[in-house]
């Protein structure tokens, strides 16, 4: 089940934030595209005020790992270039790009010329609640600051720390009682 399915279908009563007037390019994840489909998208979407234009894409061309297994780049990017890609340079920098597949957000930061950073559907609904940060719709909170990178990085060494002095302690050897044959 997609977000947009749970929040239409399985949500009674939930109403999604405004984004009137916001503007979004759609590449739709080539599963959801196959299997799932794009209604309820399409519906929250609506609901939601958005003006969404959806690529008639399919596949991004990553496909996964496809794209990044050795010798397939020619061909991830040729898939691109049939329907994404040229829909990107097309579009200005006001407009969102959703992609919510992971694999579909790489290959537009990878790939697009432009500088679009495609962001989830979650994303693009949470930037229209009060209190978020004024960025314009669908975009991305700024990356951390050295602060919050340094605090990060001494959190991780300090649990490599933890683990190699666990496994570098010896094995409590414990002593096994039999129990007497009948």
């Amino acid at each position: 089940m997609t977000l947009a399915e749970l929040l239409t279908a399985h949500s009674p009563g939930y109403a999604p934030p405004q984004v009137p007037g916001a503007r979004a390019l759609a590449q739709v994840h080539c599963h959801q595209h196959a299997v799932l489909g794009w209604d309820a998208d399409r519906e929250l979407l609506q609901r939601a005020g958005a003006d969404v234009e959806r690529l008639e894409s399919g596949c991004c061309g990553l496909a996964g790992n496809f794209g990044f297994e050795w010798g397939h780049l020619q061909v991830s990017r040729a898939c691109a270039e049939r329907v994404l890609l040229p829909g990107l340079r097309e579009t200005d920098s006001e407009t969102a790009v959703l992609a919510d597949g992971f694999s579909c957000r790489m290959q537009i930061h990878e790939f697009d010329s432009a500088g679009h950073e495609a962001v989830h559907l979650a994303e693009l609904l949470a930037s229209a609640l009060p209190g978020a940060p004024d960025g314009g719709y669908g975009t991305r909170p700024a990356p951390p600051g050295r602060t919050a990178k340094a605090l990060a990085l001494a959190g991780t060494g300090l649990a490599v720390g933890a683990a190699v002095g666990l496994l570098r302690r010896p094995a409590r050897r414990t002593r096994r009682v039999l129990a007497p044959m009948p």
